[in-house]
């Protein structure tokens, strides 16, 4: 590993650059551009050298390309500037592989355009030499260069940090871990119906929340929901501190567990062990399948007949609701019978829109609480439950009703009324 070396932007654009599969696309938006811009530009009319950071590059055996693992989204854009005031310079990186990156071209005309009006800006404005201004891109921009050939020390020196300048997210760095942990050997067809997949669910969202895509609503809000859940702890948001719990186990590990679980690869089950490489792709989407029938057989929004213009109440109810049905399904499969099945299913419901019932604003705080601090935790009892009878004793559980004295209005009237309640 080569650590602390200073390069030049134009010697970093000199390497063989290559964007890996693992990368996230090119997203940066008018923000992220007009900071670096400015950023640059104050440096260069104090006549001094910027540094950008840490350049994170991976170099495989038998090859002169070098894979960016941190840094795509400043090399690009810095490129575009370049580009814009050079139409003859010859960038590789803009004229291969980049426009295939699922919704890039689209950000790259548009931060294109954005870069075009600050220069244009700063001619008009405050006379700026484009000649000038070009060779201290090229020469005085520089980066710290860590360079690896080692797929793990790459993303080990990848410290994720949350600056102004995007990075990877943890979900990018989980796909990127995994991708490294498949062998060298691995039918490249396989690789490619793996990474489809991942693509497909990236570009899809769940019905239930249109905000946010398959893969990363399945690991923020319901497997690590789940996870934190389980073992009665609160709940939070995912972030790269986490990703040890879904670096699964490598199958050349001679631990007892590993020879345990690879006894049974082809199950996945939330909250236990599962293969890396190939079995994290394969476990995320059986995960995205299973969630989406859930999704289909039970869901909420048609079973509460909820309007459009109701949806904003029910987004936390939600996490509750589908998350507890996914761990049910998840730990006891289809060897259930229908009318056990009916009976938790109709608590799941009963139970999650019960704290909308009885809360006039509900949110990921208020659910977290209503989990940890009820008398029933379901999803500490389904995952240390070993019989679905163990479940059963749910029936002898009171779900509270309102306060007689308070006016719970039309909404959640008709809830109560709509899961048959005993009236006042």
């Amino acid at each position: 590993m080569n650590g602390n070396e200073q390069i030049s932007l134009i010697k970093l654009l000199e390497k063989k650059l290559k964007i890996p599969e693992y990368q996230r696309p090119y997203e940066w938006n008018k923000y992220n551009v007009y900071t670096l811009l400015e950023d640059i530009m104050e440096k260069y009319k104090e006549n001094s050298d910027i540094n950008l950071g840490a350049i994170i590059l991976f170099k495989g055996k038998n090859t002169d390309n070098y894979e960016i693992v941190d840094g795509l989204q400043r090399i690009i854009t810095l490129s575009l500037l370049l580009k814009f005031l050079d139409i003859d310079i010859n960038i590789n990186l803009l004229n291969e592989k980049i426009l295939c990156i699922s919704n890039t071209e689209e950000r790259i005309l548009n931060n294109y355009n954005l870069i075009e009006k600050f220069i244009n800006k700063l001619e008009k404005n405050e006379n700026i030499d484009n000649t000038k201004f070009y060779s201290y891109l090229k020469n005085n921009v520089k980066f710290f260069l860590l360079e690896s050939s080692n797929y793990q020390e790459s993303f080990q020196l990848f410290d994720g940090r949350n600056s102004k300048y995007k990075d990877l997210t943890p979900i990018d760095l989980l796909k990127a871990y995994h991708l490294g942990e498949i062998p060298e050997d691995y039918p490249i067809e396989n690789k490619i119906k793996l990474l489809s997949s991942w693509k497909k669910n990236i570009e899809e969202s769940f019905e239930i929340d249109e905000s946010i895509n398959k893969n990363e609503y399945l690991i923020n809000n319901m497997l690590f929901n789940i996870y934190n859940w389980s073992l009665n702890k609160n709940i939070r948001d995912f972030t790269k501190n986490d990703i040890y719990l879904y670096k699964g186990y490598n199958k050349l590990c001679k631990y007892k567990y590993v020879k345990y679980y690879e006894s049974n690869n082809n199950i996945f089950q939330i909250n236990k062990p599962f293969p890396s490489g190939e079995g994290f792709f394969n476990m995320i989407n059986y995960y995205v399948n299973l969630v989406d029938k859930i999704i289909k057989e039970n869901n909420l929004e048609k079973k509460l007949e909820i309007s459009t213009n109701q949806k904003q109440y029910f987004k936390y109810i939600n996490y509750l609701y589908y998350d507890a049905i996914l761990l049910f399904y998840d730990k006891f499969g289809e060897e259930v019978s229908n009318f056990q099945k009916e009976m938790i299913l109709d608590f799941i419901l009963r139970w999650s829109v019960a704290h909308r019932i009885n809360n006039q604003l509900v949110s990921t705080q208020s659910i977290n609480n209503y989990v940890l601090n009820t008398k029933f935790n379901f999803f500490f009892e389904c995952d240390k439950a070993l019989k679905v009878e163990e479940l059963l004793k749910i029936e002898e559980l009171i779900i509270g009703k309102p306060n007689k004295s308070e006016i719970l209005g039309e909404l959640r009237s008709k809830l109560w009324e709509k899961l048959n309640y005993v009236k006042d």
